[in-house]
């Protein structure tokens, strides 16, 4: 197993589909809630094919690293540092 890149040091963990994760599926959604532990950055991220059936089932989320998500999608570490709740105020 090879290190996770750090592109955010001290990102926190974060909830992650296992679609995403096994790349069965691609992020589609991520949404930024209150933090619900300390290490916990308070991104749900999502995939494209799950369903409200498949999210409800907590066996198919895994808590990792927030970097190891930006290394299967890079994009997201422009988002690391995003602020949670509604952002069409700021």
């Amino acid at each position: 197993m090879t290190d996770t890149i750090e592109f955010i040091p001290n990102a926190g963990a974060c909830l992650v589909s296992k679609n995403i994760l096994s790349g069965a599926g691609r992020v589609r959604w991520m949404v930024r809630e209150n933090s619900q532990a300390r290490a916990d950055n308070g991104w749900r991220i999502v995939s494209h094919i799950d369903t409200t059936e498949y999210l409800h089932d907590a066996s198919n989320l895994q808590i990792v690293d927030f970097n190891r998500v930006c290394e299967i999608e890079p994009a997201l570490s422009a988002s690391g540092t995003c602020p949670w709740g509604p952002t069409s105020d700021r």
